[in-house]
């Protein structure tokens, strides 16, 4: 406003002049006002532009990627990560992560705004991909598997079984981790190729088990007839106790699944999206951010692509038509 009121001043004393018509000093303030507008536009545009971004990141995770990480522990050190983040970005975060226990609950806080930046299992965001107004924006990796993880399905050496029919009303214990829904997707999917009943039915009982220990050893100490777990565990177990390669033996190896996904709501400006995504590829180089990674058993995170997600998403496509859904279409199709 100051600038305009400068500029009705000035056209005022210029219109005082002598020697100059009505007409003449009418054309002249209409000028001045006019350029007294457009410098305004500018300056305030100017302003705006050098303000500190406005939107606010209100983060939430799916506890599922948690896997057996205490509560307490991980909102404690994500708040920390939170504090220092924000202390040095123009970019505001909501001080306290949420931590959803199912996917209705986070997909209802998508809806209302209440969170707008979650971490969730691949799974997950496919069930609610065509809903929730997100776009995939980082995953989570571990050391040597940047395109995801194998899983496993093992069994005694001493049983000499060599189908996955074989184990029809067995025991089957399966590891509560973050990949445990696509778990149970591609084991469908073996059954599925053998036309054979899904898991719930075909075994005789279906156990899950939160540690990966707790999953391997009852099958070696010929509690269990089978185990489901990540293959980069059970190889780390069989290194660290070599017993255990001379008892058990794989019977399948699924293709590369990506287990955890960070996905941004559309409503972000591209300025908060590139501001949590520079912080997030460094967090590994933080103190704080190799806690958190700890917290959520990965090591790193690293930029989306779209073909990372495919087996995933074939494995989801052949459940949901065995069950008569709609398939979820890939980036490419």
């Amino acid at each position: 406003m100051h600038v305009l009121k400068l500029y009705i001043s000035a056209s005022t004393a210029c219109c005082n002049g002598a020697g100059m018509t009505k007409k003449n000093k009418l054309y002249l303030i209409v000028l001045l006002l006019i350029f007294a507008l457009i410098v305004f536009e500018a300056r305030v545009g100017n302003a705006e532009s050098n303000e500190p971004n406005r939107d606010i990141v209100r983060l939430a995770f799916s506890s599922k990627l948690l896997n057996d990480a205490n509560y307490a522990d991980a909102q404690a050190a994500l708040e920390l990560w939170i504090r220092e983040f924000s202390s040095s970005s123009t970019l505001k975060v909501q001080s306290k992560p949420l931590i959803f226990e199912n996917l209705q609950s986070l997909e209802t806080a998508l809806k209302s705004g209440e969170v707008n930046v979650v971490g969730f299992p691949v799974t997950d965001y496919l069930k609610i991909k065509d809903k929730a107004l997100l776009e995939p924006s980082l995953v989570a990796v571990r050391k040597g598997s940047a395109d995801g993880e194998r899983l496993v399905l093992i069994v005694r050496k001493d049983r000499r079984i060599s189908d996955i029919s074989e184990l029809k009303g067995k025991k089957l214990l399966v590891h509560q981790g973050y990949m445990v829904d696509a778990a149970y997707l591609w084991l469908d999917t073996l059954l599925d190729r053998k036309h054979l009943p899904t898991s719930e039915r075909f075994f005789g009982s279906v156990r899950e088990v939160k540690k990966v220990p707790g999953t391997v050893l009852p099958l070696f100490f010929n509690q269990a007839d089978a185990a489901l777990v990540n293959k980069n565990a059970f190889e780390t177990m069989v290194d660290l106790n070599p017993q255990l390669g001379e008892k058990l033996t794989i019977l399948s190896v699924s293709d590369k699944l990506v287990y955890g996904i960070f996905c941004m709501s559309k409503g972000l400006t591209e300025n908060s999206k590139k501001l949590m995504i520079q912080n997030a590829l460094i967090m590994h180089k933080m103190t704080i951010g190799k806690q958190i990674l700890t917290l959520f058993q990965i090591d790193d995170v690293i930029p989306f692509k779209p073909h990372l997600l495919d087996p995933t998403i074939e494995l989801f496509n052949k459940a949901a038509r065995r069950q008569g859904n709609e398939v979820v279409r890939r980036r490419d199709q």
